[in-house]
């Protein structure tokens, strides 16, 4: 089952079997890759790489990933917030909950995948009732239900 949210693009919801990591070609933090594939959105980039963000798909990823989210909502020139970038691989969550002025960016449906740990019982993403101006597109929320997660992918 799918669910798709159209906020500025699309995000899919679904559980994913036996995907691997994909590497991110020329190797290094992914900050390259995302100059050049987002500079036409005018927002400075943050690559979670470059805040030790694994994305190997056991790590568990959510304070590195919160610390690039703190990154992002505190750059305000030129604009308030960041695009903040998820190269191709699989981050494993407790749960996260995106910020105002946080603008999600991944590198497409099954390629980049946030994924809840194995025997959680949280919600993937959540989006609080304060929080505006933000997009998410170019992702899998993945509830890892069958692994024991116990979450919605996308929560408000």
């Amino acid at each position: 089952m799918y669910f798709v949210l159209v906020a500025v693009g699309i995000v899919t919801c679904s559980t994913v079997y036996a995907q691997s990591p994909l590497p991110i070609s020329g190797g290094g933090t992914g900050a390259t890759i995302a100059s050049s594939a987002l500079a036409n959105l005018g927002l400075p980039i943050v690559s979670v790489k470059d805040f030790g963000v694994t994305g190997n798909g056991s790590t568990n990823d959510t304070a590195a990933i919160s610390n690039a989210m703190n990154a992002c909502v505190s750059k305000t020139v030129p604009h308030n917030g960041c695009t903040l970038y998820f190269p191709a691989g699989i981050y494993m969550t407790t749960g996260l909950s995106i910020s105002s002025f946080v603008n999600i960016k991944g590198d497409g449906w099954g390629i980049t995948v946030i994924r809840l740990m194995p025997n959680t019982s949280s919600d993937v993403l959540t989006v609080p009732v304060s929080a505006f101006n933000f997009s998410i597109y170019g992702l899998t929320l993945d509830g890892n239900s069958a692994h024991g997660g116990r979450g919605n992918c996308f929560s408000t």
